[in-house]
């Protein structure tokens, strides 16, 4: 089974994701935190499920059902490691 490895960047982007929820709504943010989490572990049994980004950099995003406009989860896969490299809200500007 591949190592999940989140990058000092987005475990910065779910520390800000939780903080901003937070203000507004302190248990939607507990959940949403615990939903991106999940995904994160979830593709250690299944890496290729994300798409693969049209910008030829291998990445590929991962789309977590959440709210109205959900999170999108952007990762590699090398050998045998997986690295998430960045959380986005579904509003927030992001590479495609």
């Amino acid at each position: 089974m591949p190592q999940l490895i989140w990058s000092p960047e987005a475990l910065q982007d779910l520390a800000d994701h939780f903080e901003f929820l937070k203000l507004k709504d302190s248990a939607a943010a507990g959940r949403a935190a615990q939903a991106i989490r999940d995904a994160g572990f979830s593709i250690v049994s299944n890496p290729y499920r994300g798409t693969l980004l049209s910008d030829e950099s291998d990445r590929r995003k991962l789309v977590i059902p959440f709210g109205k406009h959900n999170y999108v989860m952007h990762y590699y896969i090398e050998a045998q490691t997986i690295l998430i490299v960045r959380i986005y809200h579904g509003r927030q500007h992001r590479p495609t």
